[in-house]
């Protein structure tokens, strides 16, 4: 891997998952048997008014969407990306508002496809054992969510944000950087970190339980 796209993956991937640890979505687990079951057991699908307040919370009222930014800037700004914009700070805040203006594009079309859809934008946990297991119900989760009556299905609404993000972001960069190229570009990179952060966000529960254990031990 090339150095510039190892110290992009590495930047940007550490600061979702501080993200990710500052506000986890992991609710309890109720799933069936399995990894990622085809029927989501004692499911309980969303009201509007929830999926509005899940929506503001994620990309305006949770310091993570901010963290976020900060940190997919990182990894974008060294070296400069794009190349025309100004080094140092004028270009580093530049890029916090393009990447901030990213994930918001994805957010949105994800809670509105998702309300149209009726399907469910947050992260469920596995009620499964095993490190495994729980990693491929995370990993599965970047690519399939459940509908309204708890049945698993593509995750066409967090796709469709994640590459329109990506893509639409490309038109207020300078000339040269096309949506069909560079846009899909970064929605596959986005994809990537997603399946990490879902994996922080499955795990989370217990490195924080393992994290206060140990802050009491020490007192």
């Amino acid at each position: 891997m090339h150095r510039t796209t190892l110290f992009r993956v590495l930047a940007t991937a550490l600061l979702l998952l501080t993200a990710t640890m500052v506000n986890t979505q992991a609710g309890p687990a109720t799933a069936a048997n399995g990894i990622f079951p085809k029927v989501r057991s004692a499911y309980k699908p969303l009201s509007t008014k929830q999926r509005w307040q899940i929506y503001f919370h994620d990309n305006y009222e949770n310091p993570g969407a901010y963290f976020r930014a900060f940190g997919a800037s990182i990894g974008e700004h060294y070296p400069s990306n794009p190349p025309s914009w100004p080094l140092g700070a004028a270009g580093y805040f530049a890029d916090v508002g393009s990447e901030f203006g990213r994930f918001t594009i994805d957010g949105s079309i994800d809670a509105s496809m998702a309300a149209a859809f009726h399907y469910d934008p947050r992260y469920l946990a596995c009620n499964c054992h095993g490190p495994f297991r729980r990693t491929g119900h995370a990993i599965l989760r970047t690519f399939m969510t459940y509908d309204q009556n708890g049945r698993r299905v593509p995750d066409l609404p967090g796709l469709s944000g994640m590459y329109g993000g990506s893509m639409l972001m490309m038109y207020w960069y300078p000339k040269g950087y096309s949506p069909l190229t560079t846009g899909v570009q970064a929605g596959n990179f986005s994809l990537g970190v997603q399946g990490v952060v879902n994996i922080v966000k499955e795990f989370a529960p217990d490195i924080k339980r393992a994290m206060r254990r140990k802050s009491r031990a020490r007192q």
